[in-house]
């Protein structure tokens, strides 16, 4: 039935106390009596948010044994409260009847329709279907070497699984003689294991989200950050309202490249060429922090005679057999020193030391070169390098953000061992606000590649 024209919004507003229209004079009896699905909630859980590896604190609220809602955690240092679109809709991995099967599926060789099967019959299935390929495909020996392993069984897993779920798929699969296990993580993390790893001694990132707001420059080269990982993007955020420089290198304009200070547009697949002349240029101009560089790198280890370069070898370095298409390291060992250390020249001096040795390599990467190859203009790029260099040093850190954009190239290895390099000659590493940080898009890709199932 018609209202009365005193329960008219507009009459409210001018006959009650709030005529300005900003307080109860907008509130109908509906809205008032409305509560929070969390408000008369059992108990409140404390939990992780299952999607990407920013790792957002998430309060899970319970009522009834029965999770009602799911909001961001204020208590979280990672995210303080804060969830992305994906995070703010996990309440619907437990709601979703239509997308959530709760039953086993089975369908039959050449079969068009899914039947169900109880759960005992499905696990008797799959042993049996394990055991039978484990023994048609046994190998004892090969090229008589024993190997004891079967070829018949292949793994792929997801880095959505847990660690302890990782452990168990390897402890597993591995007393099975299985050596074939795999997980998503070869697509998106393998090359941040190697380029890393062989810079540190572990393939992991060597920062946190939450240090960039210590960044004095920040460049996220090879990731949408804003988009794909908005709650670890509010660091970033952060350092730029302190003063930092922020600079999005990317073939593609996204939201990340509207909040940088400076938009860098490359050709794709050029990194290399583009890190490899900002080295160049550090080395060139002096810019390296060489009371770091002497301290904590190889840069004053002499290299055996037997090392050779790309540049006299027609493109491959030392060691390399044509045959087997792979290189064979002992050229490129240090120069014998006396029992436990190799040779080394403090001054950086030695043509066989590592700093000349990169100042040789590295000197191809020229200004010229990265505007023929990236399509970048000689002026912008020298803006990079300028940010860059009198954002690191003594006072002042630069970080490095990338993502897939690198490590889903061929060349991701090179890409991320070029930003090492970087970053260690200008003394960004171990220290507040600098380092490389690897942003990973599910929860246990570095977990999963540690146990591992890569």
């Amino acid at each position: 039935m018609p209202r009365k024209p005193g329960a008219w919004p507009v009459v409210r507003q001018l006959l009650g106390p709030d005529r300005s229209g900003r307080g109860a004079a907008v509130v109908s009896p509906r809205t008032a009596d409305l509560r929070s699905r969390a408000a008369d909630a059992d108990r409140v859980v404390k939990s992780v948010c299952p999607y990407c590896a920013v790792g957002c604190g998430q309060n899970v609220y319970v009522k009834d044994e029965r999770v009602v809602q799911i909001e961001g955690d204020p208590d979280s240092p990672t995210s303080r409260g804060r969830l992305c679109p994906k995070g703010s809709a996990t309440l619907q991995l437990t709601t979703s009847k239509a997308s959530r099967q709760e039953h086993v599926l089975y369908r039959r060789p050449n079969g068009s329709e899914w039947e169900r099967l109880d759960l005992d019959t499905a696990l008797q299935m799959v042993a049996d279907r394990v055991l039978r390929s484990r023994a048609d495909g046994w190998e004892w020996e090969l090229d008589g070497k024993q190997v004891r392993r079967t070829m018949g069984i292949a793994s792929l897993g997801g880095a959505t699984l847990d660690n302890e779920e990782n452990y168990l798929i390897k402890k597993l699969f591995t007393a099975l003689g299985i050596i074939q296990i795999e997980n998503q993580a070869r697509v998106c993390h393998s090359s941040t294991v190697a380029g890393l790893g062989t810079s540190f001694g572990r393939g992991g990132a060597t920062t946190f989200p939450g240090d960039l707001q210590h960044s004095d420059c920040i460049v996220i080269q090879g990731s949408n950050m804003a988009e794909a990982h908005p709650v670890a993007f509010q660091w970033v955020m952060e350092a730029k309202e302190r003063g930092a420089k922020v600079i999005h290198i990317d073939p593609r304009f996204s939201r990340t490249s509207a909040l940088a200070d400076l938009y860098v547009p490359l050709r794709a697949g050029t990194d290399i060429a583009f890190l490899g002349a900002i080295i160049n240029h550090v080395l060139k101009a002096g810019a390296y922090f060489e009371e770091y560089v002497k301290a904590y790198t190889n840069a004053s280890t002499l290299l055996t005679d037997e090392y050779v370069d790309a540049d006299d070898l027609g493109g491959l370095f030392s060691g390399f057999d044509p045959e087997r298409h792979e290189y064979d390291f002992a050229s490129w060992r240090y120069a014998a020193g006396d029992v436990r250390w190799p040779r080394t020249d403090e001054t950086l001096q030695d043509p066989r030391c590592v700093f000349q040795v990169l100042t040789r390599h590295y000197a191809r990467y020229t200004p010229e070169m990265v505007e023929r190859t990236c399509g970048v203009p000689q002026e912008t790029f020298a803006q990079v390098c300028d940010w860059i260099t009198s954002s690191s040093g003594r006072e002042q850190t630069t970080a490095f953000v990338y993502a897939v954009g690198w490590t889903q190239h061929t060349v991701g290895v090179q890409y991320i061992r070029a930003a090492s390099i970087l970053q260690l000659l200008l003394g960004n590493i171990g220290r507040p606000g600098g380092g490389i940080m690897a942003m990973r898009g599910h929860a246990s890709i570095q977990g999963s590649s540690d146990i591992p199932t890569l």
